[in-house]
């Protein structure tokens, strides 16, 4: 298999897998767990903050690739993350004792 036709299958994996709900949870679990938008520095350790880039570099890669292949997927994704994040505010907030 050529590269180019690797990269081509590689792309559509990818689509595929943004193409769903499910696929996009996927994904965007692996970025967070990833480190993403986080700081990779460990006061003190070194190794430790080396580990936490090398984590966070594979999910910018990712992060790249989703927005080169399908950046209308990716946007989707991103906006399913958000409005998840505010439902689950809001359903603490309702379940919060009043004051």
């Amino acid at each position: 298999m050529s590269s180019e036709t690797t990269k081509s299958q590689l792309d559509a994996d990818l689509r595929s897998v943004l193409s769903t709900p499910a696929g996009r949870r996927f994904v965007w679990r692996w970025l967070t767990q990833a480190g993403l938008q986080s700081s990779s520095f460990v006061s003190g350790d070194q190794s430790g903050t080396a580990f936490n880039e090398g984590r966070r570099s594979i999910a910018l890669a990712l992060l790249a690739e989703a927005q080169r292949v399908a950046p209308e997927l990716y946007t989707t994704a991103l906006r399913e993350q958000l409005d998840a994040q505010e439902a689950a505010a809001q359903a603490r907030k309702e379940r919060a004792p009043e004051s």
